[in-house]
C-alpha cells in the first residue's frame, strides 16, 4: 500500500497535536481576557471623534496620492488660463461696436418724429432712400454665425 506524502507527514507530527492544541486554547483564553466584557467598555473603547475621521480620509484619501491630485491641480490650472485668455469680448461690447441695423434706424427716426409731434416741433426731414438693388451672388458676403 502505497502512502502519499501528505499521509506520511501527518503521521510522523502526530504527536504534536496535544501540544498545538494547548497552545491555541493559551493564545484564545489571553485574547478573550483583553476584550471587554461589558457595552459600556466596549463603547467607551469604540468612539471615534470628528477630528480623528477628518484625519484618517485624510490620510487615505489624499495623502496617500499626493502626486496625482497635484496633476490633477495642474491640470486644472492650465485649463482655466487657456479659458480665461481665449474669451472673447462680451456680446454687448460686440454689438456696440457694429453698425445699427436698419430696423433700428427707423425706429429711432419715428421716436423723434412723435416727439417732434407731441412738442409741436416741424419734424425732421426725411432721409434719401436708396432702393434696394440685389446684387449678384458673387459680390454677396458670407455670413458666418458665432455659436455663444
Amino acid at each position: 500500500m502505497n502512502k502519499t506524502p501528505r499521509e506520511i507527514l501527518f503521521e510522523r507530527h502526530r504527536s504534536a497535536e496535544p501540544r498545538l492544541d494547548a497552545v491555541r486554547r493559551t493564545a484564545l483564553r489571553e485574547a478573550l481576557a483583553r476584550q471587554p466584557r461589558t457595552r459600556e467598555a466596549a463603547n467607551a473603547t469604540a468612539k471615534f471623534s470628528l477630528a480623528d475621521l477628518l484625519g484618517r480620509l485624510w490620510t487615505e484619501l489624499f495623502w496617500s496620492c499626493r502626486r496625482s491630485w497635484a496633476g490633477l491641480a495642474v491640470a486644472w490650472l492650465a485649463i482655466v488660463t487657456v479659458n480665461y485668455f481665449t474669451l472673447e469680448p462680451p456680446l454687448l461690447a460686440r454689438t456696440a461696436a457694429t453698425d445699427a441695423t436698419p430696423a433700428i434706424l427707423s425706429f429711432l427716426l419715428e421716436q423723434k418724429r412723435l416727439v417732434a409731434e407731441l412738442t409741436e416741433a416741424p419734424p425732421p426731414p426725411e432721409p434719401a432712400t436708396v432702393p434696394y438693388v440685389p446684387r449678384p451672388r458673387s459680390e454677396r458676403r458670407s455670413v458666418k454665425l458665432a455659436a455663444a
